[in-house]
């Protein structure tokens, strides 16, 4: 009778198993093993030498509008090749597929309208929410994200206000977006 190990599943022989087994028994499990093996040297491979990681900054104040891309100026660290300003100054394209955690933030000037608000989003398959804010002139934070992506997606920041108003300006003081990888998939 097999047990299993709880992380992996492993296969292994139990002290009710006939002696005769465990010879087949044992290469259950060091193939069950070599497999696991092989998995964390996937990610090993894919990690080394460097994680997948990229930053963007907004360092000189930029007028966006409505529902606009956050258009940044500066390249603060890019490991993976994901970010080219000269094709794309406002998107993060991933190389490879995985699990990416995605951040940053904007300081934004008052919009001019009383009551409306700012939202920051990340643009993809879906449209996410990350921050909201009632108060124009503070910094918005964009909540972690993760997310699976798939290779070649790009995922851009965008600052929408509450009328959604495409005429609408909002002055972006300062700004960051970065993406970190962090895992191939979601479960081990």
């Amino acid at each position: 009778m097999t047990a299993t190990t709880t992380n992996f599943a492993l296969p292994y022989p139990t002290a009710l198993d006939r002696p005769c087994d465990f010879a087949s028994q044992w290469c259950d499990f060091t193939d069950a093993l070599q497999t696991v093996i092989d998995g964390f040297q996937t990610v090993i491979d894919r990690t080394n030498p460097v994680i997948p990681i990229a930053r963007m900054m907004v360092t000189t104040p930029v007028d966006v509008a409505s529902n606009g891309e956050i258009p940044f100026d500066t390249l603060s660290v890019d490991t993976a090749d994901l970010v080219d300003f000269d094709f794309d100054p406002a998107g993060v394209t991933i190389r490879r597929a995985g699990r990416f955690v995605l951040v940053g933030s904007a300081t934004v000037l008052s919009t001019g309208i009383n009551n409306n608000y700012v939202r920051l989003f990340i643009s993809g398959d879906q449209d996410i929410v990350l921050d909201r804010t009632g108060i124009p002139g503070l910094t918005l934070g964009l909540n972690t994200a993760n997310l699976t992506i798939n290779t070649g997606s790009t995922r851009r920041a965008l600052l929408v206000t509450r009328d959604d108003s495409t005429t609408l300006a909002i002055t972006v003081q300062a700004a960051t977006f970065s993406v970190f990888w962090h895992a191939d998939r979601a479960s081990p």
